[in-house]
This record gives C-alpha cells, sequence and structure tokens, in this order.
C-alpha cells in the first residue's frame, strides 16, 4: 500500500451519538456514482471521473457535501434503520466540522491525485477550527470573570443592604441558606 493512502477509516458522530465512517471504497465512488445531485449541484458527481471542480463543489456546498455523505454511509444506516431525514435530523453545527475533515481526508486518501485540490483546504479547515476553539475558550474565560466579578459584587451589595437594615431595625440579619451554601 502506497505512503498516505486508505491510512484508515475516518469517522464523525452526530449530534444523537450515531458514528459514521465516511471511508471511501470502490462500492462508495459507485454507490455516488449512480446517485442523483441535479437539484444539488451543476457539477457532474462522479467519483469514477473526478475533477478538481467536483472536489471544490463538494467542500464548498455544504448540502451537496452531505447528500454525498448519505451516499457514502447509506449501508451503515440501512443497517442501522435510519432514513435520510433521520440522518439529516442528526448533522447540527456540533458535527459539521468534524463531518466536513472526516470526507475531506476520506477524499484524499481515495483520491491522492486530488491532494493538490484538497490538501490546502484541509490545512486551512483545521487552522480555523483550531483558532474558533481557541477563541472559544477565550470567549469562555472572559464570559466566567464578568459573571464571577458580577456576582461578587451582587452579594456585597446584598451583604451591605443586610448591615444598612440591621443597623436601621436593630435586627440582626442572617444569611439565607443559599447564599451561606455558594458563599
Amino acid at each position: 500500500m502506497a505512503e498516505g493512502v486508505n491510512k484508515g477509516t475516518h469517522k464523525f458522530t452526530d449530534r444523537h451519538g450515531r458514528e459514521w465512517d465516511l471511508t471511501i471504497t470502490l462500492n462508495e465512488a459507485w454507490r455516488v456514482d449512480k446517485a442523483e445531485f441535479d437539484g444539488v449541484s451543476e457539477v457532474d458527481i462522479k467519483f469514477t471521473k473526478p475533477s478538481d471542480e467536483m472536489f471544490k463543489e463538494i467542500i464548498d456546498n455544504n448540502q451537496l457535501m452531505f447528500a454525498v455523505i448519505w451516499y457514502v454511509i447509506l449501508p451503515q444506516a440501512e443497517q442501522k434503520d435510519i432514513d435520510y431525514e433521520s440522518f439529516c435530523d442528526g448533522i447540527d453545527g456540533s458535527c459539521v466540522w468534524e463531518a466536513t475533515m472526516s470526507l475531506m481526508e476520506s477524499l484524499q486518501d481515495f483520491f491522492p491525485q486530488a491532494r493538490t485540490v484538497l490538501s490546502p483546504m484541509v490545512k486551512m479547515t483545521k487552522r480555523v477550527l483550531a483558532e474558533a476553539k481557541e477563541e472559544s475558550i477565550e470567549l469562555e474565560a472572559a464570559v466566567t470573570k464578568v459573571l464571577e466579578n458580577s456576582l461578587a459584587k451582587s452579594r456585597e451589595e446584598r451583604d451591605q443592604k443586610r448591615k444598612e437594615a440591621s443597623e436601621k431595625l436593630g435586627v440582626e440579619f442572617g444569611l439565607s441558606p443559599a447564599s451561606s451554601a455558594s458563599d
């Protein structure tokens, strides 16, 4: 086996926890070739006659990409008794990147000649995903800090109001069970 070709399986998990293997074999290629994508793309999608235009269209057109994925995973879906609508119901933002990357890497393995087209897309997609994750972590940390500061300020204001009320009324106010548990 040539270096880098058919390295292994390429999987993603949908929002329902179902794992899908996007490894492309000749059977999947023939299945995709038989499929009709006329309503989704004007580009001829034939895995047995690949073109740079086809690869770019699959990656740029999410509707087409998931239609292609459907035909790649069709036997798996049939084994799980899942129809196209149920499959699509499992696709949300949480798995689009993983599915895209799995398909792109599987296409690279099945079509080594397409690496010149797909490799930059894979690298760029991985970089964008890594940056998005990093920004998400930074945003989460910033939001957490703002919320913690706001909570601390609210507690200080609450304690100050209790103190003022205690002094004004001459009654000692204790902390409520909820606030004493969280302080």
